[in-house]
């Protein structure tokens, strides 16, 4: 009987400090961004930031929550988004009519938005 109790206040204060390791982690969760760094020529692309007012996308653009992002619907049509702000950050400066030169590193987290896409941001942190 008294082995038991043991075990059950062993896995209780283990509980206890996984709780508390599970918020540690869950406070080191902070706001991000996302930059767009290629458009391919093929089509065209928009975004709105929840006003209803859509503007064209250009690369350089730093993408934040609650953005919509629309792709055009000619084939071939895509974006590329590098998420993460240390990373968006690092990229060297695109110039637009030179847009397919970029060439992402391996270390970079990466999406491509094909033809006839929306995506919209609804939260984007990172740790």
């Amino acid at each position: 009987m008294k082995q038991m109790q043991n075990v059950v206040q062993r896995l209780a204060v283990c509980g206890l400090g996984l709780a508390m390791a599970t918020t540690l982690v869950a406070q080191n969760a902070s706001q991000s961004t996302a930059k767009v760094v290629r458009i391919s020529s093929a089509g065209a692309a928009r975004y709105t930031t929840g006003n209803n007012v859509w503007q064209p996308l250009r690369t350089g653009i730093v993408i934040k929550s609650g953005t919509i992002i629309q792709t055009a619907a000619e084939k071939g049509s895509y974006v590329d988004l590098v998420l993460g702000e240390g990373q968006a950050a690092a990229l060297p400066q695109l110039i637009a009519s030179d847009t397919r030169s970029y060439t992402p590193s391996s270390d970079q987290n990466i999406v491509r938005l094909f033809e006839n896409t929306i995506l919209q941001v609804d939260k984007l942190t990172s740790m």
